[in-house]
Protein backbone atom coordinates (compact mmCIF):
# COMPACT_ATOMS: atom_id res chain seq x y z
CA UNK A 1 0.00 0.00 0.00
CA UNK A 2 2.82 2.40 0.87
CA UNK A 3 4.50 1.89 -2.50
CA UNK A 4 1.23 2.44 -4.32
CA UNK A 5 0.56 5.72 -2.50
CA UNK A 6 4.14 6.87 -3.02
CA UNK A 7 3.91 6.23 -6.77
CA UNK A 8 0.55 7.95 -6.91
CA UNK A 9 1.75 11.04 -5.07
CA UNK A 10 4.89 11.45 -7.15
CA UNK A 11 2.67 11.81 -10.21
CA UNK A 12 0.94 14.82 -8.65
CA UNK A 13 3.99 16.90 -7.75
CA UNK A 14 7.76 16.68 -7.72
CA UNK A 15 8.63 16.58 -4.03
CA UNK A 16 11.55 15.55 -1.84
CA UNK A 17 11.41 12.02 -0.40
CA UNK A 18 10.93 13.11 3.24
CA UNK A 19 7.95 15.27 2.29
CA UNK A 20 6.54 12.36 0.31
CA UNK A 21 6.65 10.06 3.32
CA UNK A 22 5.02 12.67 5.56
CA UNK A 23 2.22 13.15 3.07
CA UNK A 24 1.68 9.42 2.74
CA UNK A 25 1.39 9.22 6.53
CA UNK A 26 -1.22 11.98 6.46
CA UNK A 27 -3.20 10.12 3.80
CA UNK A 28 -3.02 6.88 5.77
CA UNK A 29 -4.29 8.57 8.93
CA UNK A 30 -7.15 10.14 6.96
CA UNK A 31 -8.03 6.75 5.48
CA UNK A 32 -8.12 5.13 8.92
CA UNK A 33 -9.60 7.90 11.08
CA UNK A 34 -13.05 9.19 10.14
CA UNK A 35 -12.57 12.43 12.13
CA UNK A 36 -9.33 13.26 10.31
CA UNK A 37 -10.91 12.31 7.00
CA UNK A 38 -13.91 14.57 7.62
CA UNK A 39 -11.68 17.45 8.71
CA UNK A 40 -9.58 17.17 5.57
CA UNK A 41 -12.64 16.75 3.37
CA UNK A 42 -14.15 19.93 4.80
CA UNK A 43 -11.03 21.78 3.69
CA UNK A 44 -10.71 19.93 0.37
CA UNK A 45 -14.35 20.53 -0.59
CA UNK A 46 -13.85 24.30 -0.57
CA UNK A 47 -13.21 26.01 -3.90
CA UNK A 48 -9.53 26.67 -4.62
CA UNK A 49 -9.50 30.27 -3.39
CA UNK A 50 -11.39 29.48 -0.18
CA UNK A 51 -9.22 26.41 0.51
CA UNK A 52 -6.00 28.35 0.03
CA UNK A 53 -7.25 31.19 2.22
CA UNK A 54 -8.41 28.88 5.02
CA UNK A 55 -5.24 26.86 4.74
CA UNK A 56 -3.08 30.01 4.95
CA UNK A 57 -4.82 31.05 8.17
CA UNK A 58 -4.58 27.55 9.61
CA UNK A 59 -0.88 27.23 8.78
CA UNK A 60 -0.04 30.61 10.27
CA UNK A 61 -1.90 29.72 13.48
CA UNK A 62 -0.07 26.40 13.64
CA UNK A 63 3.31 28.12 13.16
CA UNK A 64 2.54 30.65 15.89
CA UNK A 65 1.53 27.83 18.24
CA UNK A 66 4.77 25.95 17.56
CA UNK A 67 3.40 23.01 15.59
CA UNK A 68 6.06 20.65 14.21
CA UNK A 69 7.58 22.11 11.05
CA UNK A 70 7.23 18.88 9.06
CA UNK A 71 3.51 18.68 9.87
CA UNK A 72 2.97 22.31 8.83
CA UNK A 73 4.91 21.68 5.61
CA UNK A 74 2.85 18.58 4.88
CA UNK A 75 -0.43 20.46 5.25
CA UNK A 76 0.96 23.35 3.21
CA UNK A 77 1.11 20.99 0.23
CA UNK A 78 -2.68 21.14 0.13
CA UNK A 79 -2.38 24.63 -1.35
CA UNK A 80 -1.54 22.91 -4.65
CA UNK A 81 -4.86 22.78 -6.49
CA UNK A 82 -4.12 19.59 -8.42
CA UNK A 83 -2.86 17.73 -5.37
CA UNK A 84 -5.82 18.87 -3.27
CA UNK A 85 -8.26 17.68 -5.94
CA UNK A 86 -6.57 14.29 -6.26
CA UNK A 87 -6.63 13.83 -2.48
CA UNK A 88 -10.29 14.89 -2.35
CA UNK A 89 -11.12 12.28 -4.98
CA UNK A 90 -9.09 9.66 -3.14
CA UNK A 91 -10.74 10.29 0.24
CA UNK A 92 -14.28 10.82 -1.05
CA UNK A 93 -16.68 8.11 0.08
Amino acid sequence: MRNLLTKLLTKFAAIPRAADESFVRLVRVAEDDPVVRQTLMTLLNLNNFQRQSALGSLLETMRLQGAPIDFVATLARLSDDRLAEKLRQHLAP
